[in-house]
This record gives C-alpha cells, structure tokens and sequence, in this order.
C-alpha cells in the first residue's frame, strides 16, 4: 500500500504505478522536465475498497446476467460514495503533502492498463486541477470512482477487458499555472512526415477533455522543417522548437510515435503526460457495405484467395491504363495486394487501399466522393492523397493523364465489344471439355487459362466500372440541384430491358407464362414445360444465391428453389411491372426537360450537358449490369471446376470430403503441382481451417465498419447495435410507399411465404433476382444506389430503401411495417 516517492525510492515496482504513472517516472528519470509527483499506487487502492469486496462480486454476477454500463455505473458510485479513507491512509498522504509542500495540487488518473500500445483510454477517466490540500482525498476518490463511468465501463466491454478486476494509481503532482498549453501528436493519421500541435491559452484540460477547439494549431513537417499555422498566434518560434525537440526526443525514448500533454511557465516547457498513439502503426480502415452483395458472410478460403488475386491482377493493370505514373504504381504495389481482406472468414474492402488507389490519378478530390457513393459508404473517411502521388503534377503530366482517360471514354464502346468477344471464345472452349474426364492438373490448366484470358483481361469493366461512378454522381449532383423531386433520379435510371442480368427473371417468365396459357395444375410432369425448364438451366443453371462464392451450390443442384420461384411467379404480372418502368422512365425524364425550360436562355445549355450525363449513366449502368453477369458466368464455371477438383482429390486421398477443397487457398492448390508447399499435411490444414470457421459462424453479426492498427487480428472487433425505435432511416432508392407485412431474409432458398411482402435483408446478390419480381417492397442494411439490388428493383418498379443499420436486428418477422422509399424512412405499425 506504500505511496510511492519517485525522487528518493530507489527500487521502484513500475506496475504499481499504473500507465501514466509509469510513463512520467520514466520520464522524469530520462531528465525531462516533469512536475514533481508522488504516487498513491494500485495496492493503495485495492486496500481503499477492501469493505465494499464483497458487494462488488455480487454487482459483478448480477453483470453476467444483465451487462448494462448504466446501471452498473450507478451501482458502483453508490458503493464509491459510502466508502471513506482510514485514519492510516489520511497519515500517509498527508505526511507526502507535507514533504512535497505543494502550492497548489492536480490530482491525475492513472489505470493498469492505460496508455499501452493498441489501446487509448484518454478521456475514459477524471484528473482535477488546481486542488485544494483540504479537498484532495474528495479529488482522489473521484479519481477512484471514474474507473466505473459509464464510458469507461462501455470502453473496456468493447475492448474485451476487465470491468471490475481492475486497479487506480492516482498521481498527486504540483499544479503548474499555465499561461499556454497544448499536445503534441509526433505524427498525424495518414501523414507519418506530419507534427500536430495543438495549442491554447491558460490550461490545457478542457482542450485534452474536447470540451474546447484550439486557439491555435500548428502543423511540422519533418523532412521540410517547417511550419503551417492556423489560427491567432501564441507561442513563439524557440517555444515552437522547444516543444518539437523534447517532443521528438520523448518519441524516440519510448520508441514509439507519442501523444504529449505540455505547458508552459515563466518560459519554462513542463511536459505533464506521454502516452503512445496506438492508432499510428498499421492503421486500417475495413469496410464491406458494397462487397457484402459480391461475398456475403461467412466466406471460404479458396473464394476469397482467388477473389483477393483478381482485385490485384484487375486493378494495377486498370491504374496504369488510365494514365497512373507507373513508378507510383511500382512504389505502391502493395495498395493492390491488399485492396481487400479476410477479417473472421469474412470479406472486407481494405478502404485506404481503395483511396490510394484512387489518388494515382488526377481529380482525386472530385472522385473520392463519387467512389464512396458507389461503394455505399456511411461513414467516410478524411484522406490526404498528397503522399501517394506525385507532389506537384506538372501540367504535360496532367494533359497527358487526362488525355488517357479521354481515349478510353472514346473507346469503351470498343473495349467492351472486344471484351465479351473474348469472354465468348473463352467460355464456348471451356464449356466444350467435361470437366469428369479431365486429370487434376488438365484441371487446373483450364484455371490458368481462365485466369490468363479473362481476369488478366479484366480491363473494360473496371474502366466502365469508372466512368460509371463519374457520370452516376455528376447526373445525381446535376438534377438534386435544380429540383427535390426524389423519383425524377430514381427513374431517370429504371427503363433497361435489354440488360443481361434481368434475362434470368424475363425467361422465368416466360414458362410462367406457358404454364398459365396451358393451365396445367403438375406442370412438372408435362413435357413442354420440363424442355423449357432444361433449355433454361443450360442457360441459368450455374446461377445461385451468393454466386460469387465457389463453395455454394448451383440452381442445378438445387431444382426445388427453381419449382417455389415458379409457383410464386405464377400470379405475379411481371411484364406490368416492366413496362411500367419504361413509362417511369420517360415520365421522369419529361420532368427533369420542363424544369430546365423554366431558365430559357440556359435551356440549350442545361439540356445538351442534362442529355449527355444521362444517355452515358443509363449507357455504363447497363454495361456494368451486363459485365457481372459475365463475371457471375465465369464463377460459375469456376465452381463446377473446383467442385470436380475436390471429387479427384478425394480420390487421391489429399482431402477427406470432396467440398473441403473449399478450404484451401489456390497458392495450395497449385503448390501441389507445382512442389510450393509449405505443409504437405493439407487434411491437417483443413480441419484447423474448419475449426476456426465453425466458431466464426457463431458470430451472427460483424460490423460493416470497423479499423484496426498494427496486428490485424490482435484488435478486438465490436458491433454496435443502435437501439433506436419507431422511424428508421436509410437511403431512399427506388421511390414508392407501401405498408405490408414485413419477412427478414437470409436466404430466399428458406424463405416460404414471400410473395407481397415486405422483404427487409441484411445485403442482397445477383442470385436474388428471382423474388424481386414477387414482394412488396425491399429494405436493405448494406448496398449503395448502383448495388444489383437497386439496378433491379429500378427496373421492376419494388419500392427499395438501403443503409437502413441494423434493420434485420430491429424489426421481427410478422410486424406491419410503413414503407416510405421517398424519404427512406421505415416505421413500425403494429
């Protein structure tokens, strides 16, 4: 319990001090200027709630049963206010009063676990300035008493700690009065060249707490030596350097970049606290919210290797295509090698590898947001591109990029005519071998081949891809200007029959169709429709929900899914529907003309630009819609590969069931032709992997949003689930209100019952195509606007809401909920 003397005890037990405590003694013993302070140490503070022990397991049981930070935190204060300092702990703090004879007192907070690397806790817990001798032992035990706030109990849940086994040292310093003050961040988010400062006037610790903006803040830059400053000026240019110095110096004590607390009086530099920035090394941003309708949940890890080269293949060569310098994209070869990640056997977009990418070419500052509303991000990023491209573009280098990316405008016609003429000869040779008369490694030769003719050229969707995400946001931005008229947008873009991914819903239709002019009541036994079902699963077959993943089955293998969307098709008048989008169509471009006849000199103007964004949106709209369905083809094939890759390697005694081929990376897969593997023993291998994605899946729900530093995996990883009530809100799509029972969707192979209601779904896929023709309306947590779900439902007229968080959580099946697609808001009826 012994109060520790940081200048006269020689054997110091540096736990005992806690994390702010250990890093001042370090430096105050390095020879920093640090205000003198002794330590009240954790054991003092286990012996301070010895009495209330007891009481505290039973709040901590209770805890199990109903962990809520609220009532917890009230709990623990009504325990922290009965408790009073013995007559042998007021001696001992007393006596270190009387040595240290402090004028005026701070008393700081000083936890186990604060200010280790990867975790910050500033702001968790309470520090007092200016304390009187006489209220000091109310100051510590406010100290004490902030370890149960209710922010600081949420932290350490959602950080996988300790709520109640854990201690509080409390630092009794001398107050310095500051005339100015600030911290120090020794380097900045994206910007490791980059010294923050951020300074004010007095006091510093309503600016540390955030209750107050800097009066001033300055940025340094290493390599320049020199300064960017904002705001009045306070401190002088030797009170700058002075500051940067220590700074620095305390850096490369700790050998890690810092955040430093500092003051200063009487021209003197105090330096009053030094934590790590945890958030520096490895800093990564993941976000699936678009990719969650490509590889939903749980993903194998054959899928996500062979996804994870594609990204990297597709999207350097695109990069230098459309003019990137090819020295950036040599330096920064690794922003493709890691455009997407393996989170918990999930699949997440690495989102600074996306900006970086993006930051290659030119106009970067216009296109970080149309990317962002393609991707349908919720929560964006602040990102600086000046590190990952040229410092100063030179006007030929610009002239010379955007020429690139004007030739490929005139092209992409072309581009996308070469293309699928490629992607045709590649396919009808592979189409042409049974895979069941091929060895393994004929096998995988047509997975090289594959791979060779098709995803190394892979160019013209990503291009198409780009000048989808330009000329989406620019018509978007073009009519929100000049009218709030939500279904004029909505519709501009609905009207497209002719693209390919709605075929498999029009030939749907079309047995329908024969099945209800024949009136047949078993129209599985008659044999005109069961031809028409055959033609159709040679063209369709391969289809499936959550297509893109290699470990799904097939409609082929899957013939019952096919009879229920039959059945429900039935009564559905889908051509209605259809038709009806066109008229949306024209309606709304009728619209969008007469709002731009009301500026008469302007018209000619407005019309030709309105003409042009809108003739090359519906135009890369339909060319990207009908490249996935390419690429749906592709992973089709892919699958029925793999598939009959796992039945001879099963034979061949490598793997012990034909689907855990699935379970391997496509490194292993070739390693074994090719004599690269690491560990000869893959049946080992696949059950560590099965192990691991079976306690996986017992996570029903990941965050769609999350950032981790340094070691990916090492980061504890939560979801928040908002409680709201009543009216949810999310991005209206396709407008339209309507009031239904609402389903919540998993997988539309297990959902009976759906036609005329309300689907609400965490994420949907091509594959779901089938039932949009048959519900009410749709509600989605994740996608964007230019998501397959919302192309679809454009074009099927089913009012559609996405980014609605956390829907699937907060409604139940069997509620009556309101629909309103033109505000985007979902309300509970009943």
């Amino acid at each position: 319990m012994r109060i520790v003397d940081i200048k006269k005890d020689k054997k110091i037990n540096l736990e005992e001090l806690g994390g702010k405590g250990k890093n001042l003694y370090l430096l105050y013993k390095a020879g920093f200027n640090i205000p003198d302070f002794f330590v009240i140490p954790l054991s003092f503070f286990q012996d301070f709630i010895k009495p209330v022990i007891n009481k505290i397991r039973d709040i901590e049981k209770e805890c199990i049963k109903n962990p809520n930070p609220a009532e917890i935190s009230r709990k623990m204060k009504t325990l922290f206010d009965s408790l009073e300092f013995t007559s042998t702990q007021i001696k001992e703090i007393k006596d270190f009063l009387n040595i240290y004879n402090f004028e005026k007192i701070a008393v700081r907070s000083s936890c186990e676990l604060e200010d280790e690397k990867g975790l910050s806790f500033a702001g968790q817990y309470d520090s007092f300035l200016n304390v009187e001798k006489s209220k000091i032992f109310e100051a510590i035990k406010k100290v004490y008493s902030s370890l149960f706030s209710e922010r600081a109990i949420e932290y350490r849940m959602k950080n996988d700690l300790p709520i109640f086994d854990i201690k509080m040292a409390a630092i009794v310093q001398r107050m310095i009065d500051a005339e100015k003050s600030g911290v120090i961040f020794t380097q900045s988010f994206y910007e490791p060249n980059k010294i923050t400062i951020s300074i004010t006037s007095g006091p510093g610790d309503r600016l540390v707490k955030g209750e107050s903006v800097p009066e001033q803040r300055l940025f340094y830059y290493r390599d320049k030596k020199n300064f960017n400053v904002q705001g009045d000026k306070i401190l002088t240019s030797k009170e700058i350097e002075k500051i940067v110095e220590q700074a620095l110096k305390i850096e490369k004590f700790f050998g890690f970049p810092q955040d430093i607390e500092w003051c200063f009086k009487d021209e003197t530099l105090y330096i009053l606290q030094a934590r790590p920035l945890s958030f520096i090394k490895n800093y990564l941003v993941w976000d699936n919210s678009n990719i969650i309708e490509s590889f939903p949940g749980l993903t194998k890890p054959l899928t996500f290797s062979i996804a994870n080269e594609c990204y990297f293949i597709i999207y350097k060569t695109v990069c230098k295509i459309l003019g990137a310098s090819a020295k950036k994209i040599e330096e920064n070869e690794d922003i493709f090698l890691n455009m997407i990640g393996y989170v918990k056997n999930r699949i997440y977009y690495n989102l600074l590898s996306w900006y970086k990418a993006l930051a290659l070419l030119p106009g970067f500052k216009y296109t970080k947001g149309f990317m962002e509303q393609m991707m349908g991000l919720r929560e964006k990023k602040e990102f600086k591109e000046e590190e990952f491209r040229t410092k100063i573009l030179s006007l030929p280098f610009l002239f010379y990029t955007f020429l690139r990316i004007f030739i490929n405008f005139l092209l992409i016609d072309l581009k996308t005519k070469n293309f699928f003429k490629n992607f045709e000869q590649t396919i009808s040779y592979v189409k042409r071998k049974d895979f069941s008369l091929l060895s393994p490694s004929e096998l995988l030769d047509i997975y090289f081949y594959m791979r060779r003719r098709l995803i190394y050229k892979w160019n013209a969707p990503i291009i198409n891809d780009f000048f989808t995400m330009i000329f989406f946001g620019l018509l978007k931005k073009f009519v929100e200007k000049r009218t709030t008229d939500k279904e004029i947008f909505a519709y501009l873009l609905s009207g497209e029959e002719k693209m390919w991914s709605l075929l498999p819903l029009i030939e749907l239709e079309r047995i329908v169709k024969r099945i209800r002019e024949k009136n047949v009541k078993d129209w599985k036994k008659d044999e005109e429709i069961k031809n028409l079902i055959e033609y159709y699963m040679e063209r369709f077959g391969y289809r499936t929900i959550n297509e893109l993943k290699l470990e799904e089955k097939s409609l082929k293998e899957d013939e019952e899914y096919l009879s229920f969307l039959i059945n429900s098709l039935i009564e559905v008048p889908l051509e209605e529907r259809m038709k009806n989008s066109k008229e949306n169509f024209k309606k709304a471009k009728r619209k969008m003309i007469n709002i731009l006849r009301k500026k008469p000199f302007r018209f000619l103007f407005d019309y030709s630009v309105f003409n042009f964004l809108l003739t090359n949106a519906r135009k890369c709209i339909r060319r990207r819609e009908d490249m996935r369905f390419a690429r749906t083809f592709i992973f089709g094939i892919l699958r029925e590969l793999f598939r009959e890759m796992g039945r001879k390697f099963k034979i061949l005694d490598i793997i012990e069931n034909e689907e855990d081929v699935f379970y391997l990376h496509i490194g292993e897969i070739i390693g074994l032709f090719k004599g690269t593997l690491i560990n000869e023993d893959l049946k080992r291998i696949i059950r560590i992997r099965k192990e691991e994605f079976e306690k996986n899946k017992k996570t029903e729900y990941f965050p769609e949003h999350f950032e981790t530093h340094e070691i990916v995996y090492k980061n504890k990883i939560v979801s928040e689930i908002h409680k709201e009530k009543g009216i949810l809100k999310g991005i209206p799509c396709v407008p339209g209100v309507v009031e239904g029972e609402a389903v919540i969707v998993k997988d539309p192979k297990k959902a009976d019952f759906l036609k005329d209601k309300i689907i609400i779904a965490e994420r949907t896929d091509p594959g779901w195509v089938h039932i949009f023709g048959i519900v009410r309306g749709i509600v989605v947590e994740r996608g964007s606007a230019l998501s397959h779900s919302a192309i679809i439902a454009r074009e099927l007229g089913v009012p559609l809401v996405i980014g609605v968080k956390n829907v699937t959580r907060l409604l139940k099946n069997g509620m009556r909920i309101r629909m309103d697609a033109f505000e985007g808001k979902i309300e509970v009826l009943s």
